[in-house]
């Protein structure tokens, strides 16, 4: 269930399109009584559809102390309901209970070996934890429940039930924004889609909890602590978010993931997934009207609750420049990131213009630091939209014997250029007609637009996707020049360096990561977490085969395929040798 950044999403969405329709799509929004909204997009082109919901939740709407909450829940949801996923529910619910018990018993020890921690006395919680006798006898008691419940449970039911119908794609995300759950199936299984997905929403039962919540913690090892930068990326998101919510990250931090408790878990359930606060999305081949009542049927019994709490901190204006260098096994990078405004901003066209000059293969900073002055393997521009803030972004990799120095002198060079020098007609216009363009195919593709509807959606409207496009074409080169010079100076940013690690050459895996278009990196790190996490050898071919079966429209799309094949093949090679040694 991975946490994909837009870029990634799309690239991924594109290796997933059924087909395209021959116009733009229009959207009905139907509210229910109990304050749920709908989305319908119909479309017949393939005999197929799209059913999501989304959550308005993300990590920002943690508090201290419960981070990675969100993500926990995300999995959470998969594990079943009152009738999904159990052989006998009461049997199940007892043992919930009796685990919950003993749960709290390890808490409340923890919380005096935790000050032992504090105060030195030991290395750290889980050292302490391992060394008291109570500790253990608890904890094995615990296990031998988790086994008597593992009895009584009919494992992955939800998803075995998606696929037996026929199900083409099913996954869900979480964001700093919001979590968002889709799967596509054959047009024929509407109702049952209805009625799963409003059963989980209704009537979860969070099994295995602490098991997941284990399996979350490794998630959280292999995508941040085991990677070259993971725990430097981590470190400077929290400095450059001084009091936003987005200064921890999604996955949440090592000390509260370890301790999330199944109480906290139904308390933000209850408090974040009511009716008012969960959007549903349907797009592809149904009758509106049949998807309206089915609507109301299944999702308008869910009750109505109190809308949750909005987040009321603003992050404060940077009043001087920040600067990070991190060791790692990299080639020499240079990274400014800069504050401004987020989703339905009025200068987010702007924004979102000035990456486009940049980026690309005709665009400035690979014409003028790749190609023409080689001072950088690949450099990139990249506008971060979030709900409450955002985020501009721009990254060099350094070529050769390049410094660091030279690196952050050619990426000032480009934003100087930008804050004093008008952009041409021609090159101006040529960004707006991509974006045209772009916009056509994402409305020609039922898919594509119904995670832009998620997207936009998870967000807070919809609508904004039609505002968006709109203030992308009114941008002048007079906006630039302001919103560039208002925002792209020293006293703005956060300057981070990457340097080589002691001269230490990069890994295989982050050789190969490296070779990527920066902004399908973190998608990159995230698949391939994924797939390490695969022992199945059959699991694995299946999902070559579906990778090797894609087509990819242009450049990007196709080095990202390769590397996830790349990586399967690894992964299958790295199996076949632990068989051997056994």
């Amino acid at each position: 269930m991975p946490q994909f950044p837009r870029t990634g999403l799309r690239l991924l969405l594109t290796l997933l399109a059924l087909g395209a329709a021959q116009a733009a799509l229009p959207v009905k929004e139907v509210m229910l009584d109990n304050g749920m909204r709908f989305l319908f997009i119909e479309d017949h082109t393939s005999p197929s559809f799209m059913g999501a919901w989304v959550a308005h939740v993300g990590s920002s709407n943690e508090i201290p102390g419960q981070t990675g909450l969100t993500h926990l829940l995300e999995h959470m949801m998969f594990k079943g309901s009152k009738v999904i996923g159990t052989k006998d529910l009461q049997k199940d619910l007892d043992l919930i209970a009796r685990q919950e018990e003993l749960k709290e018993r390890i808490r409340q020890r923890s919380r005096t070996l935790r000050e032992q921690v504090r105060q030195g006395r030991a290395a750290s919680l889980k050292e302490a934890q391992e060394a008291d006798t109570l500790c253990q006898r608890l904890e094995a008691e615990f296990q031998q429940l988790v086994v008597e419940q593992r009895d009584n449970m009919i494992p992955n039911e939800f998803d075995q039930i998606m696929q037996k119908n026929g199900e083409l794609f099913g996954n869900a995300f979480t964001s700093d924004d919001m979590t968002a759950y889709f799967n596509v199936l054959p047009a024929n299984k509407l109702e049952l889609w209805y009625w799963l997905e409003s059963d989980r929403l209704t009537n979860p039962v969070f099994r295995e909890l602490y098991a997941e919540r284990d399996v979350v913690y490794e998630e959280r090892r292999m995508r941040t602590e085991s990677t070259p930068t993971g725990m430097h990326e981590e470190a400077v998101n929290s400095i450059f978010w001084q009091a936003s919510p987005y200064h921890w990250p999604i996955i949440g931090w090592a000390s509260d993931v370890s301790e999330l408790s199944m109480a906290q878990a139904q308390d933000y359930y209850h408090r974040w997934y009511g009716p008012g606060n969960v959007t549903g999305i349907v797009v592809g081949d149904f009758k509106t009207d049949e998807a309206v009542q089915l609507a109301r049927r299944y999702f308008g019994r869910m009750e109505a609750r109190q809308d949750p709490p909005p987040v009321v901190t603003l992050e404060p204006r940077q009043i001087g420049e920040s600067r990070y260098v991190g060791a790692a096994d990299v080639n020499p990078t240079v990274n400014f990131r800069y504050h401004c405004g987020g989703f339905k901003h009025v200068d987010s066209g702007a924004l979102e213009v000035i990456a486009s000059l940049l980026n690309g293969d005709t665009g400035r900073l690979q014409r003028k630091l790749v190609q023409e002055s080689k001072t950088a393997v690949q450099a990139y521009a990249y506008y971060e939209r979030k709900k409450l803030e955002g985020a501009f972004q721009l990254e060099a990799e350094a070529a050769g014997d390049i410094s660091n120095q030279e690196l952050e002198a050619a990426l000032d060079a480009e934003v100087l250029r930008l804050v004093t020098e008008d952009v041409p007609e021609r090159e101006l216009q040529k960004v707006k007609n991509g974006w045209l363009t772009n916009a056509y195919r994402e409305q020609q593709n039922p898919i594509r637009a119904a995670f832009t509807l998620i997207e936009n959606a998870g967000m807070g409207d919809w609508r904004e996707q039609e505002a968006y496009a709109k203030r992308i074409q009114d941008v002048t080169a007079a906006d630039i020049k302001r919103v560039a010079g208002g925002l792209l100076k020293p006293e703005n940013r956060l300057v981070t360096w990457w340097v080589r690690k002691d001269g230490a050459a990069p890994s295989p895996e982050a050789a190969a990561l490296a070779t990527l278009p920066a902004e399908l990196q973190g998608p990159a790190r995230m698949a391939l977490a994924q797939i390490k996490q695969v022992g199945d050898p059959a699991q694995l071919a299946a999902m070559r085969a579906q990778l090797a079966s894609q087509t990819p429209e242009d450049e990007q799309e196709k080095a990202f395929v390769g590397f996830l094949l790349q990586s399967v093949d690894a992964r299958l090679e790295a199996l076949k040798a632990e068989g051997a040694q056994k």
